[in-house]
């Protein structure tokens, strides 16, 4: 599923890679990504990233029975110019965050951090990649 958020007069490609298989994630992340117009394609398993540094935020699910964050994460960590990488976890799976920081994670929360925090991560992030 491919969800498309137009983005008008940026020379800059901004894009968010959601693996997320959360309907109430990808609603959110749709919803505030369209309101700061950053476009958002949202990948369902098997994942198929793209292999260039197109993505510039990639969302995903430390918990995913799905596909494997982890190997995803060291994968696009080796691109040129890799994309900033978002992870969220269940509160009751702490140890999961510090798998995720070795694997190359910049960021990681608990799902209720993304869900509450999400604008502020997105705007961070935007103004990083300028």
């Amino acid at each position: 599923m491919k969800a498309q958020v137009e983005v008008s007069g940026d020379p800059m490609p901004r894009k968010i890679i959601v693996a997320v298989s959360d309907l109430f994630v990808q609603s959110r992340v749709l919803q505030i990504a369209h309101s700061q117009s950053i476009d958002v394609e949202v990948l369902a398993p098997p994942l198929n990233l793209p292999k260039s540094s197109e993505q510039r935020l990639v969302i995903l699910d430390m918990d995913s029975s799905e596909y494997d964050p982890y190997q995803v994460a060291r994968e696009l960590k080796t691109l040129p110019g890799p994309p900033i990488l978002f992870g969220f976890y269940p509160h009751v799976k702490a140890d999961l965050k510090h798998r995720a920081e070795q694997a190359g994670f910049d960021h990681v929360v608990t799902n209720r951090e993304l869900v509450t925090r999400l604008a502020r991560l997105l705007e961070e992030w935007k103004n990083e990649s300028r």
